[in-house]
């Protein structure tokens, strides 16, 4: 009996799923403002369970705070906690669009060695945040279907 083989269905799920990074971004993104405290910072990373929050104005990404940047605050001036997120946030940091590759983002990534890109559209309205757990489980999903596939000894098709 012959292995059943990929079907074209199979594949065109799979590429949608992994086609842009609208598809893997989370849209739902906490945000601080620039006037933010590191506190509130400090407050929202411990509610939740997130590494990098967003600076934004009127909407408008400026900048990004991560867990570490607080750490490194804190750890070198035991006042920091009051001081706003704008003086410890990376500004400008780098973006990706809803619509930009997955190769795109993770060339991005690798690029500035950063574990986030905030997503944004053309004028820089934040739209979501695409982190590397967000690639890791994409990775994850290809590598579940792979195998699976070659567990059922289904044919994959050429490369």
């Amino acid at each position: 009996m012959a292995a059943p083989s990929v079907t074209p269905d199979d594949l065109a799920s799979l590429q949608h799923a992994l086609s842009n990074v609208q598809e893997l971004m989370s849209a739902k993104v906490k945000t601080l403002t620039p006037t933010s405290t590191v506190e509130e910072a400090v407050a929202i990373f411990t509610a939740g369970q997130f590494r990098h929050l967003p600076v934004t104005h009127d909407g408008r990404l400026v900048g990004i705070v991560s867990d570490r940047d607080v750490l490194r605050a804190i750890a070198s001036d035991a006042e920091a906690s009051s001081a706003s997120v704008a003086q410890i946030m990376t500004a400008d940091p780098a973006v990706v669009s809803p619509g930009s590759s997955l190769g795109d983002a993770l060339r991005e990534i690798l690029r500035h060695r950063i574990n986030c890109l905030p997503v944004v559209d053309g004028d820089g309205q934040l739209k979501g945040i695409l982190t590397t757990t967000d690639l890791l489980r994409a990775l994850y999903a290809v590598q579940y279907w792979l195998e699976n596939r070659i567990a059922a000894g289904t044919d994959l098709p050429p490369a």
